[in-house]
């Protein structure tokens, strides 16, 4: 066994900065390939921009409305479907996500 492959088996832990949706991935998969992970949030709750928050005086939903691969068949739903049970979640689909206006309304 080489030097480079022994360091390798001896990094079993991972840490991950970041409990967001792309932190929580990394760990679920470092962890199907055999390694320990830790994942730190600096929030109390993971979840990063798929959670909501206020800051201001206004609430931010951030939540799962714009979840890119909720349709089953967008070329991101077979990776989603990887980590959740894409098939027990009830998505929202509408056919204007966002809307901006400025103070002519247009």
């Amino acid at each position: 066994m080489c030097a480079r492959n022994k360091k390798v088996k001896q990094m079993s832990k991972v840490l991950i900065i970041g409990g967001g949706i792309a932190g929580i991935s990394a760990g679920c998969y470092l962890q199907l390939s055999g390694f320990e992970t830790e994942i730190l949030e600096a929030h109390s709750i993971s979840g990063g921009l798929l959670t909501g928050w206020s800051r201001n005086g206004y609430h931010i939903d951030g939540c799962i409305h714009g979840f890119l691969g909720s349709y089953p068949k967008h070329p991101y739903y077979h990776l989603w479907n990887e980590l959740l049970p894409m098939d027990e979640i009830r998505f929202l689909d509408y056919d204007k996500m966002l809307s901006f206006a400025n103070r002519k309304g247009v």
